[in-house]
């Protein structure tokens, strides 16, 4: 999205362009909206500075994300409920207890830039369809977490909440036949779990390589859900 908000626009302010209301709208709880552009011309696309995909302000970037996408508080804890009482039930790949507590330290501390990743994901897999079809906002949110993913992916960041989130959103392109990206996806998290180590076989060596029995579960529960939905 190359343009700022209409609002920002006509109070010379500069957009962030957060998805899918902007700060200043979301602050003063006003409809957020972009001006038409014809499908038609070309426009350029924005590109972000080298200078800017600097961690810090990935990780400040991903978090402004859930908030505007998932919410705050009670938005936010509804959103990871309605994950665990339905996903969850049949690809239970992310622990739930240890992930509250963690969810915990997000809304008050910073979190590393894959947990926000994981939450926008766990968020985007709940999406249900409307008429049918993947409703504009909801491919909107997928292309964006895609381009998170790629990013962080370029940074060199590979860890277990990656894994689980490149898993769901592999579920959620299997789930509404977005093909070739399905397809593609689902052989680059064999390769990025095999990587990471969550595709040992042994026990020992899980718990070595995640630091004890409980990351250790979860890696091999990751690891068969990606076999699963490569298969």
């Amino acid at each position: 999205m190359s343009q700022a908000c209409i609002r920002c626009r006509k109070q010379k302010r500069k957009c962030d362009k957060l998805f899918p209301v902007c700060s200043l709208c979301k602050r003063l709880n006003k409809s957020c909206s972009y001006p038409v552009i014809d499908a038609e011309s070309p426009h350029p696309i924005s590109v972000p500075e080298l200078s800017d995909l600097t961690s810090l302000n990935i990780r400040y970037t991903l978090e402004a994300q859930v908030s505007s996408v998932v919410g705050d508080g009670p938005q936010l804890q509804e959103a990871i409920a309605v994950y665990f009482q339905t996903v969850h039930v049949w690809l239970p790949v992310v622990a739930e207890i240890t992930f509250y507590s963690r969810l915990w330290k997000f809304r008050t501390q910073s979190a590393p830039s894959e947990f926000s990743v994981l939450i926008l994901c766990m968020f985007l897999v709940c999406a249900m369809p409307v008429d049918g079809a993947v409703s504009a906002e909801t491919r909107s949110l997928y292309v964006l977490v895609k381009g998170f993913v790629a990013t962080l992916e370029a940074m060199g960041t590979n860890s277990l909440d990656m894994l689980q989130a490149r898993l769901l959103l592999t579920v959620f392109e299997v789930g509404h036949a977005i093909y070739p990206a399905a397809y593609i996806s689902a052989g680059t998290n064999v390769r990025a779990a095999i990587v990471l180590g969550a595709s040992a076989a042994s026990s020992e060596d899980l718990h070595e390589r995640f630091l004890g029995p409980g990351k250790a579960e979860e890696a091999r529960r990751t690891w068969w859900g990606i076999v699963i939905t490569d298969r």
